[in-house]
């Protein structure tokens, strides 16, 4: 059984995480190399005791293709782990490491929603170097994409009409944190983050994720959830042993 390492999160995670800018600097100019003794990262995000309900939105138009509520996808808990979905975790200060994933960055537009809420894309690190993103409609009205970047969603990317069953390609300019709205539907949303590395990963329904393939090293593990903001902790990554982190909200 490989070593098995715990950092412990307070509630102290509840007042560090603003609506800061993620960023992820570092990886310019990564560099793909062999890597022998690698290590991972690890962890889980859950509350402690009470966590936010999804609230329920309202729909003003559109019913028969929208439906009458949606349930906010903000903060999407276990009621039974009380882990979080759709953490971003980045692991920063990785100048050299294993190869960046081919992954196709895709936005659906499925009864008024936009699919997949939370995703991470790969960019090379290169300034010039954009990610497309192909967009559809699976839906039989009007919307608009709409991209900003940054969490405050105050500079536009690109604002695009998007007709039913047409298929859109959009360029992302590069790492970075990019916000996805419809100013015809307001209640969609969707946040996109590109790296440029690929040490990064999404928590899943029970709050866990992991990054494995990491080169024995010190890191700082970052953080991001779009209701909570952004958080960071030191890491040390060891030859053949998961350094796992344990951020617990409210505790």
């Amino acid at each position: 059984m490989r070593e098995k390492r715990v950092a412990g999160v307070g509630p102290a995670i509840v007042g560090m995480l603003g609506l800061s800018a993620l960023v992820t600097t570092s990886a310019h100019g990564y560099t793909v190399v062999e890597v022998t003794d690698a290590g991972s990262v690890s962890g889980v995000v859950k509350f402690a005791g009470e966590y936010p309900q999804r609230e329920t939105v309202r729909i003003d138009k559109d019913h028969a293709t929208c439906g009458m509520r949606h349930d906010s996808e903000e903060y999407l808990v276990d009621p039974e782990s009380k882990g979080l979905r759709n953490v971003v975790a980045i692991l920063e200060g990785v100048e050299a490491g294993k190869p960046i994933p081919d992954v196709e960055v895709a936005l659906d537009q499925a009864g008024c929603r936009y699919e997949p809420h939370v995703q991470i894309g790969y960019a090379s690190g290169v300034p010039s170097d954009d990610v497309e993103l192909i967009i559809l409609n699976s839906d039989d009205v009007f919307h608009n994409v709409h991209a900003y970047e940054g969490v405050e969603a105050t500079q536009t990317v690109f604002n695009t009409p998007s007709i039913p069953e047409e298929e859109l390609v959009e360029a992302i300019d590069g790492p970075g944190v990019y916000s996805i709205e419809c100013d015809v539907h307001a209640w969609m949303q969707a946040w996109i983050v590109i790296v440029a590395h690929p040490y990064a990963a999404l928590s899943d329904e029970k709050g866990t994720f992991s990054i494995a393939g990491v080169p024995p090293g010190s890191y700082t593990l970052r953080l991001w959830h779009e209701g909570l903001g952004e958080v960071e902790r030191p890491v040390e990554v060891t030859p053949g042993a998961d350094f796992f982190v344990d951020f617990t909200i409210g505790e």
